[in-house]
């Protein structure tokens, strides 16, 4: 970076920061007259930042006019102090905060305060060395989240729904979270505005996914237990992938019935669920905006879809709607 870049004192964007090791270099001291920065801000390299009070110095709460804050940690094999972290808190008013490789062993006490009342998108990824979720479900407008990477995680619990007695994730429409080995426990159930969820390589998790009554997109990948109660009906689900599941709970002969509105239908790896599908009395019939459909089971199971499809194309149900039809071993 250039060297007294702080002297720029009207810049209004600085998409990418790169934070020096010392004073003779660009360290994160220079951006903390930068009070007109505005759209998003990148602060990488930031263990270069040795000492918490330098970190302050970054003056980030007064910079009113950011909408997306990045704060990066290139090297995360080293245990960042907490402290740096607490005094990088923002303004209140972020709409977007993004966290990448951040070593330390707990995220600070900003992180998830409902104060931010604008925040719409958090993203937490590879900080590989922290045991507990921040309390982001106390974010009244938060929209998407993603959480990728956090190997050191083993629950999920009151310290990420976060306690309060108003709903959990009032405004969430989509949660992600990826390649997280350890984490245990079950999601909340009643995500009313949730859309899409994504979970995968988390095998140590329970899902219940009864209870989404938005749900549009649903994508379960090498996870312990997917639960669906019978009866229940996703009124608006149009893409279902369920892979790689160690046992999927339903009421035999339920499972296609509520799918009338799926367009893209992926199952493989479920032995429970293609058991299921055997044994229940055409299946493709119930599923009448079908358009893609990918199935890997059993060798009867693949036997019996691949009668149904050819009947049913040969009577012309099909023709109209699917595109794309793979059943394989």
């Amino acid at each position: 970076m250039p060297l007294q870049l702080g002297r720029l004192t009207n810049l209004q964007s600085l998409p990418n920061f790169v934070v020096g090791k010392g004073s003779d270099e660009s360290w994160i001291r220079e951006i903390g007259s930068l009070l007109h920065l505005r759209g998003k801000l990148v602060l990488s390299r930031l263990e270069n930042v040795i000492e918490a009070e330098d970190a302050q110095w970054a003056n980030l709460k007064c910079k009113e006019r950011l909408d997306e804050l990045v704060l990066e940690w290139s090297d995360n094999t080293r245990e960042t102090q907490l402290g740096v972290l607490d005094r990088l808190e923002p303004h209140r008013m972020l709409k977007i905060l993004i966290i990448r490789g951040y070593a330390g062993l707990k995220f600070s006490a900003w992180i998830g305060d409902r104060l931010f009342s604008s925040m719409v998108r958090v993203y937490v990824g590879k900080c590989e060395q922290c045991q507990n979720l921040p309390p982001l479900g106390q974010l009244p407008s938060l929209k998407r989240l993603y959480i990728t990477g956090m190997i050191a995680v083993e629950s999920v619990g009151p310290e990420f729904y976060g306690e309060t007695q108003d709903q959990v994730f009032p405004c969430l429409k989509l949660l992600s979270i990826t390649n997280c080995p350890q984490l245990e426990g079950k999601f909340p159930e009643n995500l009313d505005s949730l859309e899409t969820l994504r979970i995968i390589k988390c095998k140590g998790l329970v899902i219940s996914i009864s209870n989404y009554k938005q749900i549009g997109a649903l994508d379960i990948d090498g996870c312990k237990v997917v639960v669906k109660t019978s009866g229940v009906e996703f009124e608006l689900l149009e893409s279902l992938q369920l892979t790689n599941i160690s046992e999927v709970k339903l009421q035999t002969g339920e499972f296609t019935k509520g799918l009338r509105k799926v367009a893209n239908l992926t199952i493989g790896g479920c032995e429970e669920l293609t058991f299921s599908l055997k044994n229940e009395d055409r299946v493709l019939q119930h599923l009448i905006s079908l358009d893609r459909l990918v199935i890997e089971g059993n060798s009867s199971l693949l036997e019996k879809m691949g009668k149904e499809a050819e009947e049913l194309l040969q009577l012309q149900i099909l023709t109209s709607k699917l595109k794309y039809l793979e059943l394989y071993k």
